[in-house]
């Protein structure tokens, strides 16, 4: 299994990908997590797809949410990231 993972990090680590943060807010309540999945999935109309894990409390903050914010991070923020 470490060979596997050791092959797969080679990989990504040649792949400059995005980082996406999510905000919510429900309430008084606020949440946020650096989001671990997320894609084009739809071209028209234009539709972006974000996954939340379920055990994470974001999620659930989410769940009674009226709007979820998705922060794209630049080079700069990645800081922010950690």
């Amino acid at each position: 299994m470490k060979a596997d993972t050791q092959a797969f990090d080679a990989i990504l680590a040649d792949v400059d990908t995005p980082l996406y943060i999510v905000t919510v807010a429900a309430g008084e309540e606020r949440g946020g997590c650096l989001v671990g999945f997320a894609t084009q999935c739809s071209i028209k109309p234009p539709r972006f797809g974000v996954w939340l894990s379920k055990v994470n409390r974001t999620y659930r903050i989410a769940q009674r949410a009226s709007t979820v914010l998705v922060h794209l991070l630049r080079e700069g923020d990645r800081d922010l990231a950690r």
